[in-house]
């Protein structure tokens, strides 16, 4: 079984307080490494140290036990279509690792817009990035809200209005 996300999905419930995960294993993403039994400290949402044995926290302090768990960054789907079912897709989304997300066709304000209708009780949601508009050749072939260009110009102006 594979510990993943646990730091965002502490982190919406609790963000007072600080975490210990012990015993987990953690996958160094330089060298493939997996580093086993480590502690892993977490402040302000961030891993702050990672200690080689166990340490003793505070009673504030929450222990969770990572024991045949592994830990690893988070992944990114780069090829999402997010804006159609943002909710649904939270819920396949994030408890699989996935943090960050590309959405293939659409605009960051219509994203901001998203975020902010599906996460009013602190639910957590993906990292998204956007490639923007849809631009296509004449004739093309998703006509509906897509930028359709003939020439060379008009493509480079779709691109540079997209940019901006």
């Amino acid at each position: 079984m594979t510990l993943l996300l646990i730091i965002p999905l502490i982190s919406c419930y609790n963000q007072n307080n600080e975490y210990l995960i012990t015993n987990v294993n953690v996958v160094d993403i330089k060298t493939g490494e997996i580093l086993k039994n480590k502690t892993l400290a977490i402040d302000s949402n961030r891993i702050t140290a990672i200690y080689d044995n166990e340490i003793d926290g505070s009673d504030s302090i929450i222990i969770i036990d990572g024991k045949g768990k592994y830990l690893i960054p988070g992944l990114w789907d780069m090829r999402a279509h997010y804006k159609w079912s943002p909710v649904d897709l939270d819920l396949l989304l994030i408890p699989n690792g996935i943090t960050g997300i590309r959405e293939m066709w659409g605009n960051m304000p219509e994203f901001i817009k998203v975020k902010k209708k599906i996460q009013p009780n602190g639910m957590v949601s993906p990292e998204i990035y956007s490639s923007g508009d849809y631009i296509e050749g004449n004739p093309p072939s998703f006509p509906a809200g897509c930028i359709v260009v003939t020439t060379h110009e008009e493509a480079i102006n779709a691109v540079k209005n997209i940019l901006t």
